[in-house]
């Protein structure tokens, strides 16, 4: 099962989240096409899943909106199964400079380094 961390009106796992409650309208017209999936409001920093259920966590463009990434993180990796693979993606060129001064990435390695799960953390230009 794979987990969509901020999916807003383009879901992209089986199960997706997202905290903006003037979303719920773009989700019933979505789930009328695919009844499949599951659309849960609900905030980054304390996902309401049991841990270790996902086998997949991605999450794209998220990371510079939220209040606290060391926490987004930890509750990425207290829901993600051990050997589960981690996708997270942004297109803005002020994420890079953002995550060199706060040490994100640093961070992100450190959070995950004993995990015998991979991590990919790719970010690109907002021009690519």
């Amino acid at each position: 099962m794979i987990l969509d961390v901020g999916c807003g009106v383009r879901p992209a796992g089986d199960v997706n989240i997202d905290i903006k409650k003037t979303l719920i309208k773009g989700w019933k017209a979505i789930k009328k096409f695919n009844s499949t999936i599951e659309l849960v409001l609900a905030d980054a920093h304390y996902l309401p899943f049991r841990a270790k259920v996902f086998s997949g966590v991605n999450s794209f463009g998220v990371l510079p909106y939220v209040k606290s990434e060391k926490l987004v993180i930890k509750e990425v990796n207290r829901v993600l199964k051990c050997d589960g693979l981690v996708l997270i993606t942004h297109n803005m060129f002020t994420f890079y400079l953002k995550a060199l001064k706060m040490n994100s990435f640093k961070l992100i390695a450190r959070a995950f380094r004993n995990m015998a799960w991979r991590i990919f953390f790719y970010a690109f230009k907002s021009n690519v």
